[in-house]
Parts: structure tokens; C-alpha cells; sequence
């Protein structure tokens, strides 16, 4: 799903990184290309990334604007690929690009996730 969801929004400022912090990176080889997985997948057996961010739950999905800040967030799966989360994904984009450097609390909830639980939240 995150590689439809990244072919989706390619030529977007948008870019998909994934962070593996269980397995060993022999492991992480054979599942890349067991899945053909081509975003990046990066390595954290120490988990300062899951520290850092304050990671509560697995998965957890971040998404930072150009200053590598968070600027919103999601727990859980999703089906990152559907036409409703990539229309979201796509509204989420253009709020980033327009209101990131705002201060203060700002919420993004697009329409299609506002019922559903773990919705996408800007901070």
C-alpha cells in the first residue's frame, strides 16, 4: 500500500520513508525484496527514532513539512492507497504547504476520515 500511495503522489513534494526498529538489516533485505519494496526503509535497532518522535503504537505514521517537523500524524493501519486516503493524503499536502509555518495549533481532519478512528491530525 505505502508504494501505491507513493507512485500516487509522485511529482508531489511528498516523499515515503519507512523505519524498521524490530529487525536486523539482513532481514529487512530479504522482506525489500521479498515484497519489492522500493521507498526507502530505514533502520533503527537502537529506536531513537521511535523515542524521539514519541512513538505509542506500531504502526505509526508521521508527517513532516519541509523543516522536518511534525506536522501531523496517524496511528494504525490504513489503507494508504484508496481513493479516499489519497485524496485526503492530497489535502493533507496542501495544508502543509499553506499553513505549516503558521504557530500555534492547527487540526487537519479530512472529510473522509472525520467518523473513522485514528484520523489524520495535524499538530
Amino acid at each position: 500500500m505505502l508504494e501505491k500511495m507513493s507512485a500516487g503522489l509522485k511529482g508531489e513534494k511528498f516523499e515515503v520513508l519507512a523505519i524498521n526498529i524490530a529487525e536486523d538489516e539482513e532481514r529487512v533485505g530479504d522482506l525489500v525484496k521479498k515484497l519489492k519494496i522500493t521507498v526507502p526503509v530505514l533502520l533503527d535497532p537502537g529506536r531513537r527514532a521511535t523515542v524521539a518522535f514519541g512513538v505509542r503504537s506500531h504502526p505509526m505514521h508521521y508527517f513532516l513539512n519541509h523543516r522536518g517537523q511534525v506536522v501531523a500524524l496517524a496511528s494504525g493501519f490504513r489503507q494508504w492507497d484508496s481513493p479516499e486516503m489519497m485524496e485526503a493524503l492530497q489535502e493533507l499536502i496542501e495544508f502543509i504547504q499553506t499553513r505549516s509555518s503558521m504557530h500555534g495549533q492547527q487540526r487537519f481532519v479530512h472529510s473522509s476520515t472525520k467518523r473513522q478512528p485514528g484520523n489524520i491530525a495535524a499538530r
